[in-house]
């Protein structure tokens, strides 16, 4: 743990922070000397990143397309110093002619408004 670090003592909550660029972000900003809230709407996804993560960790489960949710859940977090969002589903490509328009929507509901909604609230 760096305690000249610029995230030494810091909070840090991210959205999607269970794996990949998430969990990567989570794990060096703890090494910063960081403490970290991840965020995701599987329960099991959370619960195996805080086995990953362990200490100044907590997890919640949350639907980021839903802004009465998102709301609560800033009042249960209080302050924090840095958010970051990486949340979404497995975004597979395809092409135009084979995209479901209803499948394309719920992607954007939660990459671009989840992150509004959450930026702004």
């Amino acid at each position: 743990m760096n305690n000249t670090s610029n995230l030494y003592g810091k909070k840090i909550l991210l959205f999607g922070g269970i794996s990949g660029i998430g969990l990567a972000t989570a794990k060096v900003a703890l090494e910063e000397g960081a403490s970290v809230i991840v965020v995701s709407s599987r329960q099991e996804s959370v619960d195996r990143a805080l086995s990953e993560l362990k200490e100044r960790a907590e997890g919640y489960t949350l639907d980021l397309t839903k802004e009465d949710r998102i709301k609560k859940f800033f009042g249960t977090v209080g302050k924090f110093d840095h958010m970051v969002f990486t949340a979404g589903e497995t975004f597979m490509l395809e092409s135009i002619e084979n995209m479901d328009i209803n499948r394309a929507k719920e992607a954007f509901n939660l990459r671009y408004w989840g992150a509004y909604m959450a930026a702004t609230t």
